[in-house]
């Protein structure tokens, strides 16, 4: 007999509880998961060392878009040589890996986790988050159908987790991580131990665009409590606001004029989110390119601005975002140069 649970991420009724709990009595565990953070891992990482002791854990992960963190990797990777490959780990060949599987087995069958929550801190305790538990027969149809989807991608579409490949990571995540222009990342082939394949035509140079954006005021609590839930940028080190609809991406260079703390940065965006808030759903992080100052609000700098013609007052720097010609943000780099 099948029966089937909700998973909501509300108060008591999320993910990371709902794992502690059926990983005390199974026998075996099978996570297929893109993400992995260190604090998700934290949050069952003892209880899958049980299970692989008297069964087998198996922990399927990739490195799509850089999110997965290179602490998260080591520490499985320990774990897979202090238990001897009875927790074992691969690394995804699909490059764009983005699946969130979790199947657990003991004596009564298989229960299966399919939704959108990754193994972080997020995925597992977030409201923005929802998952379908469904317990099933072990020698049913069903059953067996979802595990033998999740032993193809094992045996036939991954690479066993091995040191090379975290120092080769560890290397891109940093620099993909850093506020300037991301340049000399090892590919993310290159990491797998597969060739990179030959263009047939060379592939044009990604677009650098550049912003003026005004921040004009604190978010409210409830607004920063979701954006800490829905994001990982406070772990990263983001600064972040809310925008109105825009086009604006990761990698395009931004002029934040910073109404709160009276003075303007230079900085890289490193990632966009919709999140739902009281204070609108758009929102920005991103980080100080470190070759720039920062600049107050004084009446030299904004003659400055003017002078470079990014504003026409103060006035006008409260309207939000304005594109940037490439000529306009190289004045305005040498205005903000470190001297």
């Amino acid at each position: 007999m099948s029966s089937f649970a909700l998973i909501e991420n509300r108060g008591p009724n999320n993910l990371a509880r709902f794992l502690r709990t059926n990983l005390r009595s199974a026998t075996s565990a099978d996570l297929a998961v893109s993400f992995i953070s260190q604090r998700g891992l934290s949050k069952v990482l003892s209880r899958l060392r049980r299970v692989a002791a008297c069964g087998g854990v198996r922990v399927l992960t990739g490195l799509y878009q850089d999110i997965t963190k290179p602490t998260a990797l080591r520490t499985l990777l320990r774990a897979q040589r202090e238990s001897l490959g009875r927790l074992a780990v691969r690394l995804s060949l699909n490059l764009r890996f983005h699946r969130k599987l979790y199947l657990i087995k003991d004596r009564l069958g298989l229960k299966a986790i399919v939704g959108s929550s990754n193994l972080t801190r997020e995925g597992l305790i977030s409201s923005g988050e929802l998952g379908l538990a469904m317990t099933i027969p072990i020698d049913s149809p069903l059953a067996r159908k979802v595990c033998a989807v999740f032993d193809d991608q094992w045996n036939n579409h991954a690479v066993s987790l091995q040191e090379p490949q975290i120092r080769l990571y560890e290397k891109r995540y940093r620099i993909a991580h850093k506020p300037q222009i991301s340049t000399g990342l090892p590919s993310q082939r290159t990491i797998l131990g597969r060739k990179e394949p030959k263009p047939s035509h060379p592939e044009p140079p990604a677009e650098r665009r550049f912003w003026r954006e005004s921040c004009l005021d604190f978010a409210g609590k409830e607004t920063q409590q979701k954006v800490e839930e829905e994001t990982e940028w406070d772990e990263y080190g983001y600064d972040w606001h809310g925008v109105s609809a825009h086009q604006m991406r990761g990698g395009h260079c931004l002029l934040v004029l910073d109404f709160v703390d009276r003075s303007a940065r230079l900085v890289k965006i490193m990632d966009t989110a919709e999140i739902s808030t009281p204070e609108g759903r758009y929102f920005i992080a991103y980080k100080a390119l470190r070759a720039y100052r920062r600049r107050r609000f004084t009446k030299a700098f904004w003659q400055d601005l003017r002078s470079v013609g990014v504003v026409a007052s103060q006035a006008d720097a409260r309207n939000r975002r304005r594109s940037i010609s490439a000529e306009k943000w190289e004045e305005l780099e040498e205005m903000f140069r470190r001297g």
